[in-house]
C-alpha cells in the first residue's frame, strides 16, 4: 500500500483524515439534496439562453449550465460542474505543494485541503453553482503558472513562455467567470514592478503577446457589450 499510494502514508492523513471524509461527506450530502437556491436557479436559466456575455455576470458559468443540462435537470446536474472544478483545484493544490515544498508535499497537501474543507467560506464559494467555483479554481491556476513564469524569467530569460500563455489563458477564463479577476491580473502588474530583480520582465515581448492572448480569450465580453451599449458596465449603480 506505502509503495502504491505514498500520498496516503502521511501522518497528515492518519490523524486528519476522519476530519476530511466527513467535511467530504457533508460537501457531497450538500450537493445532492439541497434545493437550488435563487441564484443557482437564475444562472441555470442563463444556460439556456446561451450569449457572449450577460447584464451582470460574464459567461462562462451560464456556458458551463447549458452543457450539463442535458444530462437532466437534478441537484446533482446542476452542481456536478462544482464537484469538476473542485478536483481540478485540488490537484493545482497538489502542484503548488510539489513546487514549493518538494518531498514534504504530501504533507502540505493535507494540511490545504483539511483546511479548504473546514472553510466555511469555501464550503459557500466552492459548494454552490455560482460563478465564484470556477474563478477561485481559474485565478488559482492562473497565479501558479504566472509565478512559476517569473520565477524562471529572473534566472532564464530565453526559457520557455508556456507558463505566462498558460496564465493568461486561465486568467481570462477566469475574467469569464466574474469580472474581480481583474485584480488578479493587477496582482501580478504589481508583482513585477514592485521586484526589482523581476522588473526587467516587463521588457519580454512574451509579456505583450499573452496580454493580446488575455484579451483575445474575454473578446465575449467585449463584443457582447458592443452590442448592448456596454450595458454590464453600467449595471452596477455608483
Amino acid at each position: 500500500m506505502s509503495k502504491r499510494w505514498p500520498l496516503f502514508q502521511s501522518p497528515v492523513w492518519h490523524w486528519g483524515r476522519w476530519f476530511l471524509l466527513g467535511f467530504l461527506a457533508l460537501r457531497i450530502g450538500f450537493w445532492l439534496t439541497a434545493f437550488p437556491n435563487p441564484d443557482e436557479a437564475y444562472y441555470w436559466l442563463w444556460g439556456q439562453r446561451p450569449g457572449f456575455s450577460y447584464y451582470d455576470h460574464p459567461p462562462f458559468h451560464a456556458w458551463v449550465q447549458g452543457l450539463f443540462s442535458v444530462l437532466g435537470r437534478s441537484p446533482l446536474v446542476l452542481r456536478l460542474p462544482n464537484a469538476i472544478s473542485s478536483g481540478i483545484l485540488g490537484l493545482t493544490f497538489y502542484r503548488i505543494c510539489r513546487y514549493l515544498y518538494g518531498d514534504q508535499a504530501r504533507d502540505r497537501l493535507w494540511l490545504v485541503v483539511l483546511l479548504g474543507l473546514s472553510s466555511p467560506l469555501f464550503f459557500w464559494y466552492l459548494g454552490l453553482a455560482w460563478h465564484d467555483h470556477w474563478l477561485v479554481t481559474f485565478a488559482v491556476i492562473s497565479s501558479f503558472l504566472f509565478v512559476r513564469y517569473v520565477d524562471e524569467a529572473v534566472t532564464n530569460p530565453a526559457g520557455s513562455g508556456r507558463d505566462l500563455y498558460g496564465a493568461a489563458l486561465f486568467l481570462g477564463l477566469a475574467g469569464l467567470c466574474k469580472y474581480n479577476a481583474l485584480f488578479v491580473g493587477l496582482g501580478f502588474f504589481a508583482l513585477v514592478v514592485s521586484d526589482k530583480t523581476r522588473r526587467s520582465l516587463l521588457r519580454d515581448r512574451r509579456l505583450y503577446l499573452a496580454l493580446g492572448l488575455l484579451l483575445l480569450v474575454l473578446s465575449p465580453i467585449l463584443i457582447w457589450n458592443i452590442q448592448h451599449d456596454f450595458f454590464s458596465f453600467r449595471f452596477y449603480p455608483k
